[in-house]
């Protein structure tokens, strides 16, 4: 009986059946991949239950001013763990003459 429980539970949950364990994974993961500084300044992570997946996003943050927003993302598969997408962002390059220009258009907004 306990068997077949643990079959049934897995079956109809998943391997990973809750945001935790998908939130402890990423977590795992990303610090395993990883700078730690970048896996710390994505904190706080949030999970999304995306049906078939969990979906775990850092926050966005900004360490280089020249370049763009970095963000970490995880995408757990719920049936059997596989990681489908691990990944910190890079930003974009934006170059010194781009970045004066749109402070040039910020002050001249009304």
């Amino acid at each position: 009986m306990k068997t077949s429980m643990f079959i049934r539970h897995h079956l109809l949950g998943g391997a990973v059946n809750t945001g935790d364990l998908a939130l402890a994974m990423a977590r795992l993961l990303l610090s395993h991949h990883y700078q730690s500084e970048d896996v710390r300044q994505s904190e706080p992570l949030t999970v999304t239950d995306n049906g078939t997946e969990w979906l775990i996003e850092g926050a966005p943050y900004r360490p280089y001013k020249d370049l763009g927003d970095r963000q970490a993302l995880v995408r757990i598969a719920k049936r059997d763990g596989r990681i489908i997408d691990l990944e910190i962002s890079m930003g974009m390059i934006v170059q010194p003459e781009a970045l004066k220009a749109i402070e040039a258009a910020k002050q001249k907004k009304p």
